[in-house]
């Protein structure tokens, strides 16, 4: 950005200039007709579509009738992430650092989800091996 576009603010931020400014400058007016910005993702269509995605995936699994707890498990699994994703698009400050790659708040958010929904499923397997173990062994049925 060039310098002669941007102005001081009474309270000393630095601001771009207004288009009045501009008028009747034709060096100023050239020089804010080359500027451009970045494009840009439609992040926020993009977390509707995978929002009703998963709950699609969601639903269609919830029709097969899982275990109690495996359908969060496994929305805990796909929103993080699909979150950490999605948030390769946006435009965040790191606030961790593995090596040369830097994560921001949300992607260290989504793993997180994503190890939990992991760890919930495991769990949730194991307590159902375990029922079964005991109820195949002549223990005594579980209420479920």
């Amino acid at each position: 950005m060039p310098s002669s576009l941007i102005a001081v603010a009474p309270d000393g931020r630095y601001i771009l200039k207004s288009p009045a400014d501009f008028v009747g400058n034709p060096t100023l007016e050239t020089q804010a007709d080359q500027q451009r910005s970045l494009g840009l993702h439609p992040a926020q269509l993009y977390s509707t579509l995978t929002a009703f995605l998963i709950a699609g995936i969601l639903y269609a699994f919830f029709t097969t009738r899982p275990r109690t707890g495996l359908v969060f498990a496994l929305m805990l699994m796909i929103e993080g992430f699909s979150r950490f994703v999605l948030e390769m698009l946006r435009v965040e400050p790191a606030v961790v650092h593995i090596g040369p790659v830097g994560l921001s708040l949300s992607m260290v958010l989504g793993a997180a989800i994503c190890i939990t929904g992991v760890v919930f499923w495991v769990v949730l397997h194991k307590l159902r091996q375990r029922t079964t173990d005991v109820t195949s062994s002549g223990g005594v049925t579980p209420v479920v």
